[in-house]
């Protein structure tokens, strides 16, 4: 994949880490809670996990410069197919997780695959309307999520208890390395960041590096105060990020379950649309295709996101950890270096 985009359509660097951080605030939103890891370490794997990302993402950012991109032979093609999978897997799990949403908080009797399907058609359409549309949507998605959650926060803090944060039960339980792993797991679109090279109208290292800062101090404050506010309700409600509008004191803001499910299907649209979109454009790369024909990939992509959706646990272990390490650096680093080695045989 060059730097030239087959679909078209440019977007800033402010508008790349729009679209980053509205797929990481999705995760974020639905992340499920798990009592065996405190606040202070998931605050503690939120930055190691950043670390992490930001020293293994130079391979894969290298890889898909514009004279380093994926070429046509034949393990350009194997490693086209490989991120393609990765992809519409990760656009599936986001379906499937904002079905569980819907089904847990407010629909108990929705159907699966009605809902599914659904909204897989809807991703599709959005895929379709191309890059610049998907950014101008999460700018304005995350500035309403933004300002919601500080009009829940503020009420709240003098709620605030900070003895969560002093519990040293989890200091020598050895869950660090399972919360930084599971950080990574929840972070497929670091993945996604190298292949807006060909969208972004700068070098994609500045506002890559960007939102990896930015989804640091973002995650590490909304875990802070769910932590500080939530107390230990946080450890037994199904979305602990919900569990702020159950503690605000404003009564405008006491009861925003309705917003917090538009924000968050609105922002599992926007994501799962992006992810379909690249995978579209794998596909296109794939077969060769330069012409208008490209746009049958976007209907053929949310087909085969809908087949992934109903193999719940498959989509979900093709978006782990395990593979976003192998597509983040592994892969990209053994191209490099057989590049480099073609590069000084035919000198």
């Amino acid at each position: 994949m060059n730097s030239n985009s087959f679909f078209g359509g440019r977007i800033s660097g402010a508008q790349t880490v729009c679209l980053l951080l509205i797929c990481s605030m999705f995760s974020l939103m639905t992340m499920p809670p798990d009592e065996n890891i405190g606040f202070k370490v998931q605050l503690a794997a939120a930055a190691v996990s950043a670390l992490i990302q930001a020293m293994i993402a130079i391979p894969l950012v290298m890889l898909l410069s514009p004279e380093n991109g994926l070429k046509r032979g034949f393990w350009g093609i194997v490693c086209r197919i490989l991120y393609c999978i990765f992809f519409l897997a990760i656009s599936a799990n986001v379906i499937l997780e904002s079905f569980g949403f819907l089904e847990k908080q407010f629909y108990r009797n929705a159907g699966k695959i009605g809902v599914c399907i659904t909204l897989a058609v809807l991703c599709g359409y959005c895929a379709f309307l191309g890059i610049e549309g998907l950014a101008r949507s999460s700018a304005v998605m995350l500035t309403v999520l933004f300002i919601i959650t500080i009009a829940l926060i503020l009420p709240s803090v003098g709620k605030a208890d900070m003895s969560v944060f002093m519990d040293r039960s989890f200091v020598y339980s050895g869950q660090l390395p399972k919360a930084v792993y599971k950080d990574l797991s929840r972070g497929g679109e670091i993945v996604a960041a190298g292949f807006l090279a060909g969208y972004s109208k700068e070098n994609i290292r500045k506002p890559f590096y960007t939102f990896i800062a930015v989804k640091l101090l973002v995650t590490c404050g909304i875990i802070f105060a769910v932590g500080a506010i939530g107390g230990r309700f946080a450890y037994i409600t199904d979305y602990p990020f919900m569990s702020l509008s159950a503690f605000a004191d404003d009564v405008l803001f006491g009861r925003t379950d309705a917003v917090f499910m538009a924000i968050l299907i609105i922002s599992g649209i926007i994501s799962a649309a992006f992810y379909l979109l690249i995978a579209s454009e794998l596909i296109c790369g794939i077969f060769d295709v330069r012409d208008k024909n490209v746009l049958l990939s976007f209907p053929v992509s949310a087909v085969l996101c809908i087949l992934l959706t109903f193999a719940d646990g498959y989509a979900k272990y093709l978006c782990s950890g395990v593979p976003i390490i192998l597509l983040f650096t592994v892969i990209p680093l053994i191209i490099i270096l057989l590049n480099r080695r073609k590069k000084e045989a035919s000198r």
